[in-house]
C-alpha cells in the first residue's frame, strides 16, 4: 500500500469512530433523560404567582399589549457579540420580564423574597454576586431591572411598574396590538 492510501484509510477510520462517539454520546444523554426520573413542579411558589398576578392586573389596566414572563432566562432576551461573556449570563432567570406587543423586554422584575439570599453567609455571597451581574447586564442593555423585596405593600410594586411604564406613549391600543400580532 501506498503512504497516501495509508492515510486516506487512517482518515476514513478517525472519521468513522469520532462518528460513532457522537452517536453513542446522544444516545447516552437520551438515556440519561429517560432514567432521570423528571417530575413536573409549578413554575412560580406562591409569593410569586401573588407577584404574577398583581403585574397582569396592572398592565391590563395600565399598559395594554404588554405581557410578563416568568422565568425568563436572560440569554433569550439579552445579545452579546462576545460569545463567552453571553453564556455568563444566559442560562441566569428573570423572576419576570414585561415585554411590549412587538416582544421587547422593557422591564425587567427580581423578586427578592424571605428565602432569597439562602441559608448562610456562603449562599448570600453567591445570590449578591448574581444579582450584581444581573444588574450590570440589565444596565448595559438598558433593560431597566426593579427588585421587589416583599408583597405586603402593593403601592411600592405598582408605583415601580408606573414607574418605567407608564407614560402615555407605552398605552398600545388593541388594533395596534392585533396588527403587531398580524406582522
Amino acid at each position: 500500500m501506498s503512504n497516501s492510501t495509508l492515510i486516506i484509510f487512517a482518515i476514513i477510520v478517525i472519521g468513522g469512530l469520532l462518528l460513532f462517539l457522537r452517536r453513542s454520546k446522544a444516545a447516552q444523554q437520551q438515556r440519561d433523560v429517560k432514567t432521570a426520573g423528571f417530575t413536573a413542579r409549578p413554575l412560580m411558589n406562591k409569593s410569586e404567582l401573588q407577584l404574577f398576578r398583581i403585574i397582569n392586573l396592572w398592565l391590563g389596566e395600565h399598559a395594554r399589549g404588554y405581557h410578563v414572563s416568568p422565568q425568563a432566562t436572560y440569554g433569550a432576551f439579552l445579545g452579546c457579540k462576545d460569545y463567552a461573556k453571553w453564556r455568563l449570563m444566559s442560562a441566569k432567570r428573570a423572576d419576570f420580564v414585561v415585554f411590549d406587543p412587538q416582544g421587547h423586554v422593557r422591564l425587567i422584575i427580581e423578586f427578592d423574597g424571605a428565602g432569597h439570599y439562602g441559608r448562610n453567609r456562603k449562599d448570600a455571597d453567591g445570590v449578591r454576586n448574581r444579582d450584581t451581574q444581573k444588574n450590570l447586564a440589565a444596565g448595559a442593555a438598558g433593560i431597566p431591572l426593579v427588585r421587589i423585596s416583599s408583597l405586603k405593600d402593593r403601592g411600592a410594586i405598582t408605583g415601580a411598574l408606573e414607574q418605567v411604564l407608564a407614560p402615555a406613549s407605552l398605552t398600545v391600543q388593541p388594533e395596534q396590538t392585533m396588527e403587531a400580532a398580524a406582522s
